[in-house]
């Protein structure tokens, strides 16, 4: 196909051809230029206002782009907006851990992890957040059902076992 060659051609034809806030999105998150993601980001909240995985990608797009305060009120309007959310909560808590802040990263993690019990991803950012605040108890839990879901998952075994010789 020779004219949607890649994600960028596709969402740009839609979005030129009349795409909603959805191709919008979609064309934000397959553009590798971060201030050209913003705007379309901007652009697909225009168009649905409480999308919240606009919301919380423009929030990162911010803080990737040293916008920091910005980035951060979007972050949190998107939680209050839909605290249940557990994609919401595991993206503010790797949010949080880039940013160095420990304490609000663990609150994160661990409620994503709580509110999706069946995320490998969610168990094991919460068992690494909880790692960084020296809570090795709490950190083996995670890492335990991290490996219960993913049996496989030879990082995740290392981790457990570490945490498992600290506790």
């Amino acid at each position: 196909n020779t004219t949607w060659r890649d994600d960028v051609t596709l969402y740009g034809h839609s979005v030129a051809y009349g795409g909603g806030w959805l191709a919008y999105h979609n064309l934000a998150m397959a553009t590798p230029d971060a201030r050209a993601r913003k705007l379309l980001l901007l652009k697909a909240l225009e168009r649905s206002p409480h999308y919240d995985m606009a919301m919380l990608n423009l929030g990162r797009t911010l803080v990737y782009l040293g916008e920091k305060n910005e980035g951060l009120k979007w972050l949190d309007r998107v939680k209050t907006w839909n605290p249940g959310n557990p994609l919401v909560r595991y993206w503010y808590a790797r949010t949080m851990m880039e940013l160095g802040r420990k304490n609000d990263a663990t609150r994160e993690a661990d409620a994503a992890a709580r509110l999706d019990t069946t995320s490998s991803k969610s168990a094991l950012l919460a068992a690494q957040a909880w790692l960084q605040v020296n809570d090795r108890n709490r950190a083996a839990h995670w890492l335990d059902v991290a490996l219960q879901l993913e049996p496989n998952s030879s990082p995740d075994d290392f981790a457990l076992g570490f945490a498992l010789q600290q506790v």
